[in-house]
């Protein structure tokens, strides 16, 4: 396999970034959890193989599961193979993610972390009141104690701003140390 990680790419709705990992070669084997499968995945999907951008070989799969039945299990022992992903995810599912993925001592995590509030961010009142503090949004706070909570898992991370629209979000990206 050339040494190339599987990627699980999760709360993947229609696949694209699936489809791109692919199609930029990071990987040739790659699963999309997600239990809401849109008709728009297999419309992406035919556009992609009639582009020739897929290559020859490659797995591509489709987990119609909830997150917490579907990833441990394709992480279980073979977490250190796999690099996880999830763009978009919402604060309570990205935490989610993360959790699961650090357990399977998984090869590398990616999550653009959306939607914080009170209601989706773990110890939202300290975290919130640490926000007021500073006078920075409470995801800013989540997603660096995210990033702090990899760094102290044992993963190199990197926490980069992606400017959108009118919302700021942020990309954490963790790659586990080897010993």
């Amino acid at each position: 396999d050339g040494g190339k990680l599987a990627c699980v790419d999760v709360a993947g709705s229609h696949g694209l970034v699936a489809l791109v990992v692919l199609a930029m070669g990071l990987t040739d084997d790659v699963t999309v959890i997600d239990p809401f499968r849109p008709k728009s995945f297999d419309t992406l999907v035919a556009a992609f193989e009639s582009a020739s951008l897929l290559p020859h070989g490659h797995a591509l799969r489709y987990d119609e599961r909830p997150l917490d039945a579907a990833l441990p299990e394709l992480l279980r022992g073979r977490g250190r193979e796999v690099m996880v992903v999830a763009c978009h995810a919402c604060a309570h599912l990205t935490r989610e993610i993360v959790e699961i993925s650090l357990a399977a001592s998984a090869a590398g995590i990616a999550v653009l972390p959306c939607c914080h509030s009170r209601r989706t961010v773990a110890g939202a009142n300290r975290a919130k009141a640490a926000a007021d503090a500073l006078g920075l949004p409470l995801g800013v706070v989540a997603d660096v104690a995210m990033f702090g909570a990899l760094e102290q898992a044992g993963y190199e991370s990197r926490l980069r701003l992606v400017e959108c629209s009118e919302e700021a979000n942020r990309a954490v990206v963790a790659v586990r140390r080897v010993a």
